[in-house]
């Protein structure tokens, strides 16, 4: 079983790449860090309500990431603008034009310790801002960063350019070290030994693991498919890499192939981005040229086993999403919560206001943010009657709480009343009933098995004729 300390860390933002790292600040950042896959952890439960609806100055979001209390997404526009805003209410703190990048910036910002990065497929480089202003910090004058975005361990920041892989210190913007390996379109993947990259060319490209500290070549591949959209995805031990029709995954210790899967010959992997990690699957997308559906494979993340396979509509650029282990898809004003397994409708939104093209998902706490092409930010969370419905006229405690597999309701009754318990998981699923019969006015002492439950966060409804009472409890 989990230990409690679970409880404390659930409404965090979860990074599934590598246990060591430090930095869970942003959620998700496939196309500017690859250890940042798509997964979150947050406590909502079903039905979501539509809290906050707040109009955009651009009409069109891009990359979006959370860090703590802020939600930071960069717009195409012309010209380029990098806005910052509040994830409780989604009203504008500030916002920062990224000088001379005209149109269609598709650069996603990367945040930690106090500052975003921000840059442009033109322009004079990687800029540097203060989280709580937008103030320059520093600019790193590297030029064109073409659609991808840094990497973040730590304090260092790594960089794809045209010069190279670069290393700069956050906080200041210096150059620590520079690889001439690489090429500009490539996000690198991080963890706390290595810093994944790749280059290519007209007879194939080579992924290399790089010392994250000095940039030395640590190891190196064989000639590999390789094409301009390509990222990494990254767990523990393993690194994901995708193109074209071809899913690899090395050893990120030695660089051995550990299994391949091929998929249809029609069907592309844009880039390893399109792909999100499940505790013990691979949620891979893809797409078939012209095309109108997202396909979907259910890989296990050990053997390269072909589990399921799915097709939904519209298809969206953008990568699979994990949020408290559904597929979360967004269709026209509307997000839809999928079986990851079979790709069934479980719980749906309609009616929202993100237009037709939404920028992809993004989750912290309790609360799921949408930002669009119709000029809104749309912000969801569990309605008040979700998780804790009251009654004015009905008490009741629980102990032990922590608790394993049994429970104790001590319930007040102004009335005789029938009474029932039932337990659901946060995302409102049933998992143990108990009739407790018609009990008489006055105070009760009831006991509530919960054998075989995953350690979690449950609430006991307790339901009388008089009203409703809710109460969590956390099982060890």
């Amino acid at each position: 079983m989990m230990k409690p300390v679970f409880f404390f860390v659930i409404s965090l933002i979860l990074s599934l790449s590598v246990s060591a790292q430090p930095i869970t600040e942003t959620w998700p950042m496939v196309h500017g860090n690859a250890l940042h896959t798509s997964h979150a952890q947050i406590n909502i439960s079903f039905p979501l309500q539509l809290t906050h609806d707040v109009p955009l100055v651009s009409n069109r979001a891009a990359g979006v990431v959370i860090s703590e209390d802020k939600i930071f997404f960069s717009c195409y526009g012309d010209p380029n603008t990098l806005y910052a805003a509040d994830l409780f209410t989604g009203d504008s703190l500030w916002s920062f034009e990224v000088p001379n990048t005209g149109g269609g910036n598709l650069f996603c910002p990367a945040v930690a310790h106090g500052v975003v990065l921000s840059g442009g497929q033109s322009g004079p480089g990687l800029y540097g801002l203060d989280v709580n202003t937008g103030e320059v910090l520093w600019l790193d004058t590297v030029g064109t960063l073409y659609d991808r975005s840094p990497a973040i361990f730590d304090s260092l920041v790594y960089l794809p350019s045209n010069e190279g892989l670069r290393c700069l210190d956050i906080t200041t913007g210096a150059l620590l070290w520079r690889s001439e390996y690489g090429t500009p379109q490539f996000s690198p993947g991080v963890d706390s030994l290595h810093v994944y990259f790749n280059s290519y060319g007209t007879n194939g490209g080579v992924i290399y693991a790089m010392d994250r500290m000095t940039g030395d070549v640590v190891w190196s591949t064989e000639s590999v498919r390789t094409g301009h959209s390509t990222s990494y995805i990254l767990d523990d031990s393993l690194l994901y890499y995708g193109y074209e029709d071809t899913l690899t995954t090395f050893d990120k210790m030695t660089g051995d192939v550990v299994w391949q899967t091929s998929l249809d010959t029609n069907e592309v992997i844009y880039s390893a981005g399109m792909a999100a990690l499940s505790d013990s699957f691979l949620v891979v997308k893809t797409r078939i040229d012209g095309g109108i559906l997202n396909h979907y494979r259910i890989i296990e993340r050990t053997t390269g086993m072909v589990r399921n396979r799915y097709s939904t509509i519209p298809w969206q650029w953008s990568a699979p999403v994990l949020i408290n282990d559904y597929l979360v898809e967004c269709g026209l004003n509307e997000i839809r919560f999928l079986d990851v397994m079979t790709g069934d409708s479980v719980y749906g939104v309609n009616n929202l206001s993100f237009g037709d093209s939404p920028a992809q998902p993004v989750a912290a706490n309790d609360r799921i943010v949408l930002i669009g092409n119709a000029g809104r930010i749309n912000i969801l969370q569990s309605e008040p009657s979700a998780l804790l419905p009251m009654t004015e006229n009905l008490d009741a405690k629980l102990f032990p709480n922590p608790t394993s597999e049994m429970v104790f309701v001590q319930l007040s009754l102004e009335e005789p009343s029938s009474v029932e318990l039932n337990t659901y998981s946060l995302n409102a699923k049933l998992v143990s009933q108990k009739d407790c019969g018609y009990l008489s006015r006055g105070d009760h002492l009831l006991s509530h098995s919960l054998p075989g439950l995953c350690s979690g966060v449950y609430i006991i409804r307790i339901k009388t004729e008089r009203g409703e009472l809710s109460k969590r409890v956390l099982v060890e």
